[in-house]
């Protein structure tokens, strides 16, 4: 493991990544590995700028400007590469999400499908707000996936849920799925917290 230096973002140290590697889940473990090896090498990169910087202000040769343009070049460089580094990781990690989803749907699809859908929209759609969420939310935790499938998988406006506000509707429908599958569930929860940590450490390099 990297050690600390007090001039590179702590967002970027590999340890950011550990709780992800040693999670129980293998899925989880395996894409933590993969994200805590791009932590590796962007931490590093920008850490050996200051043996870099000390080079080449020690190179009596060059003038004061010219060793200040080398030093800024050299930081320039050493940003440029780590944040490639982890822009690669996040865009990583956003395939990955967007596979483990297409997963979740797929097996939290019935099996058979039925003539009820239509009326499972319409009861739902004769509900308040509050009580659509409730009852989806309600029927995922018994495994209804039937009753699931049939409001999330329809134009929103036939169970009435058109309503919600766009990240409303995205959380009802993740934790309705995620209950229906809960490992796959927390696969995808894991995912966007590795692929939110990766993002913040990009976002730290200037």
């Amino acid at each position: 493991m990297s050690e600390i230096n007090l001039n590179v973002p702590l967002s970027t140290h590999p340890s950011v990544a550990e709780r992800f590697v040693s999670h129980a889940d293998t899925t989880v473990s395996g894409h933590g590995k993969v994200a805590q090896r791009a932590f590796e090498s962007a931490y590093g990169r920008l850490a050996a700028v200051d043996a870099e910087a000390a080079a080449i202000v020690g190179d009596k040769d060059l003038s004061a400007e010219a060793q200040a343009r080398k030093v800024a070049e050299a930081r320039a460089a050493a940003s440029s590469a780590a944040r490639e580094t982890l822009s690669m990781e996040v865009e990583r990690l956003t395939n990955a999400i967007a596979h483990t989803e297409q997963a979740l749907v797929k097996s939290a699809a019935p099996e058979h499908a039925t003539a009820s859908r239509e009326e499972i929209r319409s009861f739902v759609r004769s509900l308040s707000e509050r009580e659509r969420m409730v009852f989806v939310s309600k029927a995922a935790e018994r495994g209804d996936k039937e009753t699931v499938f049939a409001v999330l998988s329809a134009p929103t406006y036939l169970s009435g849920l058109d309503a919600l506000r766009a990240d409303e509707l995205a959380s009802l429908r993740r934790d309705a799925l995620a209950k229906l599958d809960p490992i796959q569930g927390t696969q995808l929860a894991e995912l966007e917290r590795l692929r939110e940590a990766a993002a913040t450490a990009l976002g730290s390099i200037r």
